[in-house]
């Protein structure tokens, strides 16, 4: 990684440049190329990095997070398979586990759903809400739409430089003028009118699927109060 040019950064109140070694195995960092041993299965692979990486755990308590892991990332029937067997968002999926493998609390995940179809990019959106309140998980992204959606701050970098950070709603109201989308990640069975109903002020329902919904609102003094 690179080297610090100036600031401290600090994990769980340690000092990354002064104490490395007491933090590695509390990182998982996810590249935005998919880092896979072609030979190896996805359980294998898994296994590899849970060997270096969840020093702590025996044997048995490591074959359960496996487990557990193949079954977050829906990977389960596929923990035979090698690389070249899995598709492009089972790969991703792959990589995904493999930074979280170790029960790293910092998860670094570098533009987790590039080149992804619409359908794979929505099963990886959904994997990392699951872990929200598990985890610290940065996300860097070109995405607008997956930063609303996954992110609860959103910082906004320009030639190496931080030029505005806040809640999704903050930026909007910041920048945005006249009427801005909102996105909602919401459960299959949610009612869009009691949504909106509940929201408190008027808004358009743009589209909705089983995985969200997105709607229209006047860009206004309310807004950051109703839905940051």
């Amino acid at each position: 990684l690179t080297s610090l040019s100036e600031g401290v950064v600090f994990i769980d109140g340690k000092n990354i440049a002064r104490e490395p070694e007491a933090i590695k195995n509390n990182i998982g960092l996810c590249p935005q190329e998919n880092m896979v041993f072609p030979d190896l299965t996805v359980y294998q692979q898994l296994h590899f990095f849970g060997t270096l990486k969840a020093t702590g755990k025996n044997k048995q308590e490591l074959e359960e997070e496996i487990s557990i892991l193949l079954h977050k990332v829906n990977l389960t029937e596929k923990r035979n398979f090698i690389p070249k067997q899995l598709s492009g968002g089972q790969k991703r999926r792959l990589c995904l586990a493999m930074a979280v493998i170790g029960d790293a609390n910092v998860l670094i995940l570098d533009e987790p759903t590039s080149g992804m179809d619409a359908e794979s990019k929505r099963e990886v959106w959904d994997i990392l809400l699951k872990m929200r309140g598990e985890k610290s998980i940065i996300i860097s992204t070109h995405d607008m739409e997956e930063a609303d959606i996954l992110g609860d701050r959103i910082a906004i970098m320009h030639t190496g430089r931080l030029k505005s950070y806040g809640t999704s709603m903050f930026l909007k109201r910041l920048y945005g003028e006249g009427q801005v989308e909102v996105t909602l990640s919401v459960q299959p069975w949610c009612d869009s009118i009691k949504i909106l109903e509940g929201i408190g002020i008027s808004a358009q329902l743009l589209s909705q699927d089983e995985g969200k919904m997105v709607f229209a609102i006047r860009m206004g003094e309310s807004l950051p109060e109703a839905l940051d």
